[in-house]
This record gives structure tokens, sequence and C-alpha cells, in this order.
């Protein structure tokens, strides 16, 4: 058969969805509120076959076999309907309640049979409330992330609406001691049976997610409540505290008052015996008060473990560590071991590395990296993983992870400017994409480094290529990598068109770019390359010679 590009993803058997598919003889594009298909090889027969037009905006496409799965979001004005109320889903716990939206969002899947691409038929659609996070597809399981916040109306809870009903407030899970409550759906669909299954959970705000071939991570960034800050400055000071003051804020602590009266008695009693004390006094209590709230504020991120084994979605494990996340590259799972790189941003930035086990506890973990920078982009090759973090000047970190309980930093490498994406190419080179920046930091352009990791505590920049003033989608979306490791080249958009790249003998070289204004995806099929925008899919050779062109109405 013909060779043809997939989607660039980032774990081998999880594919992602998006807005363009190939299946080596059509191109299945995702353009507003249609999804249409082109038949598309060979490239002097380029023409639109069938437009099929959904509901919404298109998020995302998949092909499994004779099947098309598109996912769309629709935002409407609701007409509040009183939901059924939630029963002791959190005993007495407190909860701050969002404002309703003056819209709400739904997602919906729906399944096409595309045995003849000419006339596409509707096997089913799921639609549910919330707004579409994620997908992934799995061998022919493909599971849809949803999230919605947790509304009071007329006092109470509106619970996620799956095919116009509402879930039972039993279904809804979620884990102990939680907090910064979200309703995270998740859909599980079998698209040769056309069954599926939902789960819904409560869980903080998801963030960053990550899917292996066997779990499911959602991350949610962490914040520390008032209360639980409060109750740590007031045991910090509790031994400076006069014996009768102590007694009277244990009996506060003790009562059956509410939370909020309890924290206020107590700040009263503090602040009366703080306004007493000495100036030096005052400035040690000050002190201790500063270095306790500062060290709270430190971010952390939840991270919430979920089993998939086909159309069943089980919640297994809760962990958290400190920092926050850049994106999915910055999680790996390798061996029965979840690794992940943060960034921690107060007091001082650095950047850290943790390996947690199946339980989600921290087994092992290189802490403070490269201080006063970020991570911009993180990839992970078995045994190692490569990070990159940025200020003025760029370094690559090349990470020993074997060992889960010591990983250590091997190699090192300083080079201007910074990769804000990353691609293994063959087991000796990595390629960098990011920008181009001069000794200030500022960035000046595009920067394509070939980095050789033969030999990872000797890491090398073996080849460069510059594109002075521009700008790429790539650096906000890794799908719109494009490589051919075949045929040694890889392609990526930029505002003006695709930028064509090849690599030979350990070189890169600009083979150039091809002219096509808000191209945001290119794919090959065969000896073919095909630029693709919302409203313009080009067929060109491999040397960028046009050969035909589609408009897609709009």
């Amino acid at each position: 058969g013909i060779e043809y590009s997939k989607t660039n993803i980032q774990v081998s058997g999880v594919d992602e969805a998006d807005i363009v598919k190939t299946d080596g003889k059509y191109i299945y594009l995702a353009s507003g509120d249609k999804v249409v298909i082109i038949e598309a090889y060979p490239p002097e027969e380029l023409e639109v076959l069938t437009s099929i037009k959904v509901n919404g905006s298109v998020r995302g496409l998949f092909i499994y076999k004779n099947r098309l799965i598109i996912i769309s979001t629709t935002y409407y004005h609701p007409k509040p309907v009183p939901p059924e109320p939630i029963k002791d889903v959190r005993e007495e716990r407190e909860m701050s309640i969002a404002i309703a939206p003056a819209y709400w969002v739904n997602t919906t899947i729906y399944i096409y049979e595309i045995s003849s691409v000419e006339s596409p038929a509707l096997l089913a659609n799921i639609t549910a409330s919330g707004n579409y996070l994620t997908s992934r597809m799995i061998d022919k399981y493909v599971y849809v992330i949803i999230s919605q916040p947790l509304i009071k109306i007329y006092e109470r809870i509106a619970l996620p609406v799956i095919n116009e009903k509402a879930v039972k407030p039993n279904d809804v899970k979620y884990f102990d001691n939680d907090y910064n409550f979200i309703f995270t759906t998740v859909i599980s669909i079998d698209v040769e049976e056309v069954r599926h299954e939902e789960e819904v959970f409560l869980l903080g705000t998801s963030s960053n997610i990550y899917v292996s071939t066997k779990n499911l991570y959602i991350l949610s960034r962490k914040w520390i409540s008032p209360y639980a800050l409060m109750d740590q400055v007031v045991n910090s000071v509790l031994p400076m505290l006069p014996w009768g003051l102590r007694k009277s804020i244990a009996e506060v602590k003790s009562s059956d008052l509410p939370l909020h009266d309890k924290y206020s008695r107590i700040s009263k009693f503090l602040s009366s015996w703080f306004n007493e004390l000495p100036t030096d006094v005052k400035k040690d209590v000050m002190k201790r008060t500063f270095s306790i709230v500062s060290s709270v504020r430190v971010e952390r991120t939840t991270i919430y473990r979920f089993s998939l084994k086909g159309l069943k979605v089980r919640a297994e494990a809760k962990g958290e560590v400190p920092g926050r996340v850049l994106d999915q590259f910055s999680m790996d799972e390798h061996e029965g071991y979840f690794r992940i790189a943060t960034t921690v941003t107060s007091p001082e930035s650095s950047n850290n590395v943790y390996i947690l086990d199946m339980d989600l506890n921290i087994v092992g973990r290189l802490e403070g990296l490269a201080r006063g920078e970020r991570i911009y982009a993180a990839r992970y090759l078995g045994d190692f993983m490569y990070l990159v973090t940025f200020r003025r000047v760029d370094p690559l970190f090349g990470i020993n992870l074997s060992d889960p309980s010591n990983p250590e930093v091997i190699g090192y490498l300083k080079v201007p400017g910074f990769s804000e994406y990353l691609h293994p190419y063959g087991d000796d080179y990595l390629i960098g994409i990011g920008r181009d920046a001069d000794e200030l930091g500022r960035a000046t352009g595009i920067k394509i480094s070939l980095f050789d990791i033969s030999n990872i505590t000797n890491i090398k920049e073996a080849s460069v290529v510059k594109l002075s003033g521009f700008w790429s989608p790539l650096f906000n979306d890794h799908k719109a990598f494009m490589m051919n490791e075949e045929k040694g080249y890889f392609a990526f958009p930029v505002l003006e068109g695709v930028v064509v790249v090849e690599l030979k003998d350990g070189e890169l070289e600009l083979r150039g770019i091809s002219y096509h204004e808000r191209a945001q995806r290119s794919i090959y099929i065969g000896e073919y390359i095909y630029t693709i925008s919302p409203e313009l899919v080009r067929a060109i050779t491999e040397e960028l010679a046009p050969i035909s062109e589609v408009y897609i109405g709009i």
C-alpha cells in the first residue's frame, strides 16, 4: 500500500483527534461546522466529494476502518429547568458556587459509517453538557473528556446531562478530601459496535491530560484554602501566646460555630494580642507569618489516575506534586511509573522532575533545575528525558530516569534560542523547533535545531536552520508537525505557508517554504505533500512544485 502520514501523536498506540485525517486515499478536513471528504490521491484528481454539516464547530476527527468520528461543540442559551438535587454528596463540606454563565456548552460526538464516502451514514450521536477538553483513540475505543463547572440553580446543583438525561447524583464519583469541584465526564465509545458508556467524576479543575495505552491521567491545579493557611499561621504563633489566649483559641476551634465565625473570632484574638507587642517581637511574628504564607503559596498539581479497559474507566489513584505542568509532553508513563516535569514560580522559578508509582506516590525526585527559568519543552524517550528551559540562553538537559528513585542530569547543552517542540529522529537525533533569540533573550524568528543525542552525556547541536521573523502554529499545537522519516524530511506551518526541511547525513537543509496562507497542517500521501488550511487544500511535489488545489466553500 501507499505510505501516508498519521497524526503526530505523543504515545504510540494512542491516537489523538485532529482537524485533518487521511487514510491514504481521502482527506477528512474539519472546516467550521462541517467535515469535508476530499479525494486526495492521485493529486490530479483532487476534489471535494462530500460535506457533512454538524451542529456547532468541529473540534476534532478520528478515522477507524470505515468509521469517521466527529467531535463538535455548541454554545447555546439555556432555559433554566430545576434539576434534581444532589443528596449527601459531600456531607458538610463547604463549597463556593460559581455563577451560572449566560450560555452553556455542549459536546457532541457523531459516528459515521463511511464505506461509501459519497454517502456517509450517521450511526449514532452522543451529546453531553460541558466543554470538550481532549480525546484519544486506543484500538476501536474512543475516550472523550468533557468538563463542566459546578453550578447551582434554584439552590440545586446542575448535573451533567448526557443525551438529554441528567446523570443520577449517586452515579457521580469523587475522591475523598478533594476540592475545586468540576464535573469531568469521560465518555468511552466502542466505534465498531457503536456502544458507549460514561463515567462522571467530581475533580479539581482539569488542566492537562496524558493518556497511555492503559491509563488516563487528569491533572488539576491545586489552590490552598484560606482556612488551611490561617491554621498554619495560628499554629506557628501558638508557642508565643499566653496560656489564657491559647485556651480561648482551642475552645473556639472545638466549638460548633461555622468556619467563617471561628476564624473571624480567632483573628480578633490574635490582632489585639499582636497590637500590644513590642516592635522587635512584632517584626519576628511578621517574619514567621510571611515565611509561612510564601511557602504555602507554592503551586501544586493534583494528579488523578484512571484505568482504561475497553469501555470501562475506573478511578484508581490520586497524588500531587509541587509546581505546575506545561503540557502533555511534560508527562509520561513507562514500565509502571508515571514521570512528570513541573515549574515552580515562587519565590523564584525553578524546575523539577518527579517519578511516581502507580498509586501516585513520589518515589524519585530531581528538584531545583535551572533557577530563574521555566520549562519550554520536554520529551521522554524510554529511560531518558530531554528538557528545555529558558530565560536567556537555552539549556537542553539530558536526564537519566533508569533508576526511578534517583533521576539525574547526565547531559547538558547551552545554546542561544530555545525549542518549544522536541521530536525524536532515529535513535541518535532529536529535532528541536522553537524561537531564535538574541543575547537578551528576545525572540527574533524560528530556529530549527538537530541535536545529536547518540551520547547523552555529550549532547551536541549538529545542525541549525534559522528563519528570521517567522512564527509557527506548531508552538501551540504539536499536531501541526509532520514527518516523513522514510524520505528524510519534515514539515510544519508558518503564517505564510508550510516549511519543508530535509535531513541528510546528520545535517538539516531548508528545502523551502510552500506558500499557503493560514495553513495549519501538512500531510503526505505517497510521494506528494498536501498543505491544508480550513479553506484550501493544495497538492505539491516533494520538491514543492504545485500540482493541484481545491477550495472548500466556507
